[in-house]
């Protein structure tokens, strides 16, 4: 999972530095979609750790970000997150564990839409 973002200026700490909490939000969303469209089920955040590497100028343009499972089992799922700056440089790296479940109770119990309705 790949996705580009552009940082507003609301999101902002000082001189222009994307603030760390946000950073971490955006590991726990791009692991969500990870969960949706890998996985192809839903379920909630059990762990989330992040490592602070670079500064994330919002001035620098696109943030990238990635997410990929290392680890699934039947009741969890491991993803490991990266925060690309603007530079292309690895700004933040993240371990984030979810707890899933069965596609069909995700569906009746958690409203999730199934696989199709992430793509065109």
């Amino acid at each position: 999972m790949v996705k580009n973002w552009f940082a507003t200026g609301h999101l902002k700490q000082n001189l222009n530095t994307l603030h760390g909490g946000i950073q971490g939000t955006m590991h726990d969303e791009v692991a969500s979609w990870v969960i949706y469209t890998k996985a192809e089920t839903a379920g909630f955040t059990t762990e989330l750790n992040v490592k602070y590497l670079k500064g994330v100028l919002i001035t620098d343009g696109d943030i990238k970000l990635t997410g990929r499972i290392v680890k699934q089992d039947r009741r969890f799922v491991s993803i490991e997150t990266k925060l690309y700056n603007g530079k292309g440089e690895l700004a933040s790296h993240g371990e984030v564990t979810y707890r899933v479940f069965p596609q069909q109770m995700a569906m009746e119990k958690m409203h999730y839409p199934g696989i199709d309705a992430f793509y065109e």
